[in-house]
């Protein structure tokens, strides 16, 4: 996805790699810092997508379904072309009270590593392909940060009183020498009444491999 667009762009640089989970809530941390009310969209790396003016309309509906219901993160899932097992994937359940409008559904389960008959049995049922493309409100995502994933929070409490300050980029260097290793979907794709799922079913997608970096907008 090009984010040129979205206008004034501040780039956030970690000091080292710790994991998806680091960073992913440093930019969330800043945004939050910023503006407590933030609706922020994460898009986990570079994503290419056939239609991108189609795909984009699809995470404007997410960012009014999460507006809605600030209290529950809406995740972008996409039919898979075929049955991957190199893909996480997502077995949507009933839509969800209130957000009927924007079809986004509650979560059945999340097979992050499917076997090659479950990979068969969600691409032959309605099973979708989690891009990684969370739309949430900065604070929820926080929450669930802190709830699943505590050591990286708590490792970034020392910078956060430092954003936006002269001694911001030495004090990274330190709290990341702390910071533990770990995933972000060990905080998203946990508690299946946690997150909701967008349906995305005429858009075809792929991640550009190059790109190992996420992008995070507000």
């Amino acid at each position: 996805m090009d984010l040129t667009d979205l206008g004034r762009i501040q780039r956030v640089v970690q000091p080292a790699w710790r994991g998806s989970a680091a960073e992913t809530f440093l930019p969330v941390l800043k945004i939050a810092a910023a503006d407590p009310e933030a609706l922020v969209a994460v898009f986990p790396r570079s994503q290419l997508t056939d239609s991108e003016a189609r795909f984009m309309s699809q995470v404007t509906k997410a960012v009014a379904a999460a507006t809605t219901r600030p209290d529950l993160p809406v995740v972008i899932g996409t039919s898979p072309p075929s049955a991957d097992v190199g893909c996480a994937w997502i077995e949507p359940g009933e839509e969800i009270d209130g957000l009927e409008s924007y079809a986004v559904r509650a979560v059945r389960r999340f097979v992050p590593r499917p076997s090659p008959a479950e990979a068969v049995a969600l691409w032959e049922g309605d099973g979708l392909v989690n891009t990684g493309i969370v739309v949430a409100k900065a604070r929820t995502l926080i929450t669930l940060g802190l709830r699943h994933l505590p050591d990286v929070l708590e490792a970034f409490e020392p910078l956060s009183a430092a954003f936006g300050t002269p001694e911001e980029a030495l004090l990274s260097e330190a709290v990341y020498e702390q910071m533990p290793y770990a995933a972000v979907a060990h905080a998203l794709y946990v508690q299946t009444c946690e997150v909701g799922v967008l349906p995305v079913t005429n858009v075809r997608m792929w991640r550009d491999r190059a790109t190992p970096a996420p992008a995070v907008a507000s």
